[in-house]
């Protein structure tokens, strides 16, 4: 039956209706403490040979500020995140992309430092997606489950569009503009197009930008997130 089930949602992602998003179901297999114990533990690990291999880059003062507005806004809807370990801090290693679902941990490529590139609403839009994943959780609700899976892939792409959805509502609230902050996925798939790479993430598991770009942009349009 769970495998129907993800079968069923995979099937459905192209037309999802963003609004459900606010009331769905998590499946959760791993108790929260016990899970957020283990990952605090190799993110340590993690944020330490960033350190040695000299790829860790301490975020500037524009970054900070734009992490902390959107970091109180979600305390104030999620107090219990009151109390996480937070961290912002850019990878050498990586030029546009940004990490995180590790309980308020974001790691950003260092790109998305530069204000010539990327404006404070669209650095707001990929930080509050980040956050997103630390306070849906979704890193334990996709941890059970085999990489590369129906199940997975489902789940996955599912959890991609609710964070951009959700962060719409995050950045809005910390008064940033939502149809402004969408001029980062723009960006990036003007970008993508023009390398003639396909336009997403790394994996299955990522939706295009192109098509997180489109189905925002309608969303805005329509009023409705």
């Amino acid at each position: 039956m769970k495998k129907l089930f993800f079968a069923y949602v995979l099937a459905i992602i192209p037309t999802v209706v963003f609004a459900d998003f606010h009331n769905r179901k998590q499946i959760m297999q791993v108790p929260q403490a016990e899970f957020q114990i283990a990952m605090e533990k190799d993110f340590a690990r993690y944020m330490a040979d960033m350190k040695t291999a000299k790829f860790y880059v301490e975020p500037d003062q524009r970054s900070k500020a734009i992490f902390e507005r959107i970091k109180k806004e979600a305390v104030k809807q999620h107090p219990e995140a009151k109390n996480w370990n937070w961290v912002l801090f850019g990878d050498l290693q990586n030029r546009f992309n940004a990490f995180g679902g590790l309980y308020g941990k974001v790691i950003l490529g260092t790109n998305l430092f530069d204000q010539s590139l990327f404006t404070d609403d669209e650095l707001a839009f990929v930080i509050a997606h980040e956050v997103i994943h630390s306070l849906k959780d979704h890193a334990r609700e996709k941890y059970n489950l085999n990489d590369g899976s129906p199940e997975y892939i489902a789940l996955a792409q599912t959890v991609e569009f609710e964070a951009d959805y959700l962060a719409l509502d995050l950045l809005q609230k910390a008064n940033y503009d939502p149809e402004k902050s969408l001029g980062y996925l723009k960006k990036m798939r003007n970008f993508y197009a023009l390398l003639k790479v396909q336009q997403g993430g790394d994996s299955a598991s990522h939706p295009s930008i192109a098509v997180r770009y489109e189905r925002l942009h309608e969303l805005l349009k329509q009023g409705s997130y």
